[in-house]
């Protein structure tokens, strides 16, 4: 069983954001029955985008979210923030996605984002035991 406590920073969510979105946008395209199958990087347009709107939803976030506490173990992550406790087991994890310095955990209605600095080499090998098959990797290791 891990145990972490986040608390976010602007910078390290606006990287988050902008590590996943060319995944979303592949996503998309191949959902509209365009064969994309390279992660395409963000055009400058898109990364100014996602530094303004992505500041406005981080403030947003941080005032209804706040600081978290991760429980991470074998039957799931449990979330403890301002908004209550919020559980969820493997079964309902999509992804646990290992970008450039966070591991996003998809879920089927969101996710969450946890940053490498708040884990230990251990928690960090441990957790990426526990996503076991849903961990996928999209940066090389920093």
């Amino acid at each position: 069983m891990l145990t972490v406590h986040v608390s976010y920073e602007l910078t390290e969510y606006l990287q988050v954001l902008i590590d996943f979105l060319p995944l979303a946008k592949s996503r998309r395209a191949i959902a509209a029955g365009k064969r994309s199958t390279a992660l395409a990087p963000l055009h400058w347009h898109e990364r100014l985008l996602v530094r303004a709107l992505g500041s406005v939803a981080f403030i947003v976030k941080s005032r209804l979210i706040g600081a978290c506490t991760f429980t991470i173990g074998a039957q799931g992550i449990t979330r403890a923030s301002k908004r209550g406790l919020l559980e969820v087991p493997w079964s309902e994890v999509a992804q646990v996605h290992k970008l450039s310095s966070s591991y996003l955990v998809e879920k089927s209605n969101g996710a969450m984002p946890i940053p490498f600095r708040v884990f230990s080499g251990e928690q960090r090998q441990a957790l990426e035991s526990l996503a076991g098959p849903k961990l996928v990797a999209h940066h090389a290791e920093t």
